[in-house]
């Protein structure tokens, strides 16, 4: 005998707390507890092992785009198991005097928290890892993040 009612009662339970996106699923397959099939389980068994374990970030800015205050909006979520564990969309404190600075000061507000997620991570299963940061679309600020001399046009920036 096969436990799917009580899997099927744990996915509702995530899916109502954490899991929104999981919830049509869920709710389809326990229309099938009292007559469930194997082939129920076997789609029922497939939220336990989905998606990948590595904790992910992705970051955008939109540099200058406020045309009161010309301040950039920067953006960044970081995803564990293909669900969005961490985000933040917000105005920049100070005014980017170039995309690259912009991206720079983006990349680095999302660093601050990947530390953190990190750190975390790594009390609750003793594994730490490099966190990959994807969505920059800025090659000089990339560029600047993984050799970070500073030139003259960048010294303004080198605090970051």
């Amino acid at each position: 005998m096969l436990p799917y009612q009580k899997l099927i009662g744990s996915l509702m339970y995530i899916a109502v707390l954490t899991r929104p996106d999981i919830v049509f699923s869920v709710n389809f397959l326990s229309q099938f507890n009292n007559c469930y099939t194997k082939e129920h389980w076997a789609y029922a068994k497939r939220f336990l092992a989905s998606g990948n374990n590595q904790l992910e970030a992705f970051v955008d800015v939109d540099w200058a785009s406020n045309v009161i205050d010309r301040r950039s909006y920067t953006g960044y979520f970081f995803r564990l198991l293909n669900c969005a564990i961490s985000w933040e969309t917000k105005k920049q404190v100070t005014v980017a005097l170039s995309s690259t600075e912009a991206e720079y000061m983006g990349i680095s507000e999302c660093c601050q928290e990947a530390v953190y997620l990190r750190n975390l991570l790594f009390e609750l299963n003793g594994v730490t890892y490099p966190i990959p940061i994807y969505f920059n679309d800025n090659q000089l600020a990339h560029k600047l993040s993984a050799n970070p001399v500073h030139h003259k046009r960048s010294k303004h920036i080198d605090v970051r």
